[in-house]
């Protein structure tokens, strides 16, 4: 019997979903845009400013801070304090730097909905899925920087939320000298 209502509970929000999804026209879309840090999130913006659809209603700014206290192994409660505190500052930094683009964002495309969230999560891909399973984005946006050597969001993250999202992933990673015009493609 406990399984019967598990059952139905997963249905009732699986229904949720798609009808949300039906309640909006088809051909509009909303965006759930991972940022990284300031540099890559500038260079979100920019490809999201230089390819304006008109049916781009809403863009999501994400960041996940990886909850390192969620796989355990600290020795002590001092570590565990110290480590919870680096995670709150990091996380209250990251929604300051998110609403500094977001403004930036808003007053190159006023008719789009611009919102932000930073959340702490034990896993950034599983993050990224279940942000966009919850605000029922029809596409995430991966923005990777040509010139840094190591990526936080490629391959590791990516091909993580790329196997497991339900959602259609695309991958940006504009050529060194065509930063500025880089063009996102809606399908």
């Amino acid at each position: 019997m406990f399984f019967t209502r598990s059952k139905r509970k997963k249905e009732t929000i699986a229904k949720g979903n798609s009808q949300s999804s039906l309640n909006r026209p088809s051909n509009e879309v909303h965006l759930l845009v991972p940022i990284q840090d300031d540099d890559q999130g500038t260079l979100a913006i920019s490809v999201l400013k230089n390819s304006h659809d008109d049916r781009v209603k809403s863009i999501r700014l994400f960041h996940c801070v990886e909850d390192r206290l969620a796989n355990g192994g600290f020795v002590s409660a001092v570590d565990i304090i110290q480590t919870s505190d680096n995670q709150n500052e990091k996380l209250e930094n990251s929604i300051l730097k998110l609403q500094q683009l977001a403004h930036r964002l808003s007053e190159d495309l006023p008719g789009v909905r611009v919102t932000v969230k930073s959340r702490l999560h034990p896993s950034v891909s599983g993050s990224i899925v279940d942000e966009a399973n919850l605000i029922d984005a029809t596409m995430i946006l991966f923005v990777q920087d040509p010139k840094r050597k190591r990526h936080w969001l490629i391959p590791g993250i990516s091909n993580r939320v790329l196997r497991t999202a339900s959602t259609p992933v695309q991958i940006i990673k504009p050529s060194r000298d065509q930063q500025d015009r880089a063009q996102l493609f809606v399908a």
